[in-house]
């Protein structure tokens, strides 16, 4: 709207207007002119101005709420000054009915959606205000409309411009279009969902949590679980390929195909049915081993109805071995299996590569659980390193073979192994450390008893990738024979590593326990002992009373140390946590180089390896 000013509205002619301005003005000549300030009112929807008199301020004019304002053409965003030259356009912010349909299409393309959003129109009038200096303009809704109903056909052609085709619920289009609500979704259309596949599984009959030596099962409830020649140990229920669906655009929901597992076997256990069902070809205890595929197999069992003493002598067996009495003085019982005492270990050894329980004391004895497991398993992920990197370099040597850029006249006369010495002297420089630390690991174990075939390829590896070694290789078909042979030697060492095997002892005294698992004691206390275990320690109820506690992932103990009895010595390997309810001064703990020492008694005494340093809460340093 134009400005409209007090002072010219009416209906004098030009020459009126002049003269009252003239009068004005010779007024002001012989009576100084009051000072006015300009003043804005809002009346009937119209903007009335009046300018200022004298050295009076001009008025100041902001929008408000639904309103927006234009000076001379121009949008103000901030309260502008206006005078009798300036256009003032006020425009109210009204807004016509609408109704908004969007289509959603979710999971897969397997549903689709449809969102109503309504909103009514609104007419909106200026608030009168009366004259004033500042003017914030200020519009209120006087109309509102409501929007137009809701037309199927419109539906029909939102889905369809969405490429909705099929599934389409025409009862919930329908249903929206006699909805009043201002905002709703509702499901119009629905695919065919596929049937998904079902891979396939191994059902293991003798599998029972019960079963396994654990903190929260130290004994496995006492059990002596073993079938009999012919019984089924296994049964795999074959995969089921899944049916393909239809989404809502009318293209197929495809199912991936399933997963087929075969039941792996070892020795004592037979395939029948096409490989569905495994039986045991002996009586025995079954038990599943391996590292990253697991091998059934039925090992045989030795049962002593009494002690071991003279009468029966040291035992040596393939398999698991149940003493229904105790161990007496300088005798052993090794077993490939599992080892379980019902009476007492008295000076005596026991060495398995599973679980040794013994049910009531261990006294100057020797416990070991796991055998080889430790070292089979720092193998296992050495040789797939290896295996991963000389299949990167075998790549690698093709890529540049293939090059049009790359010379290949002196390879065929000299030889491909200055291509393998430039990649690994540029590219694969970790092969070499690598192939150094798994001869050192072979190397230390080879008198335990560790497989010749292990030693075989490392040699193979370190002769022709160490050193000048990659020089003396003709074709790269001798570094396909190394990822062969390496693959070979994985599959090996993947069934001979055993899972963890645990040691559980009621009372440990004057003994040396060391386990790849956890290190149990059930009862009353280990006294001047070592106890190693690649997994926990855990005495709840016991004491500690001197000795060495080493672990790698945790430590617990009811109570440490004494005022009498020697010192304890704890080792906290990789991030292991030590807890004691209990503690007495002279305890020392160590990891790696950082020792420490508590030299007060202690309520709870907690310790903890973080980024490499030792934490001992309350503890002194020695």
């Amino acid at each position: 709207m134009a400005l409209k000013n007090k002072q010219t509205v009416g209906d004098k002619s030009e020459h009126q207007r002049t003269r009252v301005y003239r009068e004005i003005q010779e007024k002001k000549e012989v009576i100084p002119d009051s000072v006015f300030d300009g003043s804005i009112e809002i009346r009937n929807g119209e903007l009335l101005f009046t300018p200022p008199r004298g050295l009076g301020r001009f008025p100041l004019i902001m929008a408000g709420e639904n309103v927006e304002i234009y000076l001379n053409g121009k949008k103000i965003e901030t309260p502008s000054f206006i005078n009798d030259h300036d256009t003032v356009e006020i425009k109210t912010l009204d807004t016509a009915p609408s109704v908004d349909l969007e289509i959603s299409i979710i999971e897969d393309k397997m549903k689709a959606f449809l969102l109503v959003k309504k909103a009514f129109g609104k007419k909106y009038a200026l608030i009168d205000c009366k004259p004033m200096q500042i003017v914030k303009v200020i519009a209120r809704c006087v109309i509102e409309e409501e929007p137009a109903p809701i037309q199927y056909e419109d539906v029909m052609e939102a889905l369809q411009n969405k490429g909705v085709v099929f599934g389409i619920q025409k009862d919930a289009i329908m249903k929206a279009v006699q909805d009043t609500a201002g905002e709703f979704t509702v499901e119009i259309a629905t695919g065919l969902f596929p049937v998904e596949s079902v891979d396939a599984s191994i059902m293991y009959n003798f599998q029972d949590e019960d079963w396994s030596v654990s903190a929260r099962n130290p004994y496995g409830n006492g059990k002596i679980h073993s079938v009999s020649l012919g019984e089924i140990v296994a049964i795999k229920r074959p995969p089921v390929p899944g049916k393909p669906g239809i989404d809502v655009t009318e293209n197929p929901a495809l199912v991936r195909m399933p997963k087929d597992v075969p039941i792996l076997i070892k020795d004592g256990v037979e395939l029948i049915n096409e490989g569905t069902v495994a039986i045991a070809t002996r009586s025995g205890k079954p038990v599943l081993e391996g590292y990253s595929k697991k091998y059934l197999s039925v090992r045989p069992v030795y049962i002593v109805e009494g002690d071991v003493n003279l009468t029966v002598g040291n035992i040596k067996f393939k398999g698991d071995v149940i003493v229904k009495g105790s161990v007496y003085d300088g005798f052993s019982i090794e077993a490939s299996g599992s080892i379980r005492v019902l009476g007492d270990v008295l000076h005596a050894a026991l060495y398995a590569n599973g679980d040794i329980v013994v049910n009531k004391k261990a006294i100057s004895s020797r416990l070991q659980a796991g055998g080889l497991a430790v070292p089979y398993k720092w193998i296992y992920k050495m040789l797939t390193q290896l295996l991963n990197r000389l299949e990167n370099l075998l790549a690698a040597m093709k890529l540049l073979k293939a090059q049009r850029a790359f010379t290949t006249g002196d390879l065929k006369e000299n030889g491909e192994g200055q291509l393998v010495k430039l990649l690994i002297d540029y590219k694969f420089r970790d092969i070499p450390p690598l192939i150094y630390e798994l001869i050192e690991i072979v190397l230390k174990e080879e008198n335990q008893g560790l497989i010749v075939d292990l030693v075989q390829i490392t040699q193979h590896l370190s002769q022709k990738l160490c050193n000048l070694g990659p020089l003396r290789i003709q074709h790269q078909n001798e570094i396909e024979l190394l990822i062969q042979e390496l693959q070979e030697s994985l599959n090996i060492v993947d069934g001979l590593v055993v899972n963890a095997a645990n040691i559980a002892v009621s009372y440990l005294q004057n003994s040396v326990a060391q386990a790849n698992g956890d290190i149990i004691i059930t009862g009353k206390a280990s006294i001047i002992s070592q106890l190693h275990a690649e997994g926990k320690i855990v005495i709840n109820s016991g004491v500690v009373r001197g000795g060495h506690l080493s672990a790698r992932e945790g430590i617990k103990v009811m109570e440490l140390g004494s005022n009498k009895d020697g010192e304890v010595n704890i080792s906290l390997l990789d991030n292991c946590v030590l807890e004691a309810a209990i503690a007495y001064p002279g305890i020392v703990i160590r990891h790696a180089t950082d020792i420490k020492v508590v030299q007060e008694h202690q309520r709870y005494l907690r310790a903890q390896v973080s980024k490499g340093h030792l934490i001992v809460e309350n503890a002194n340093e020695y």
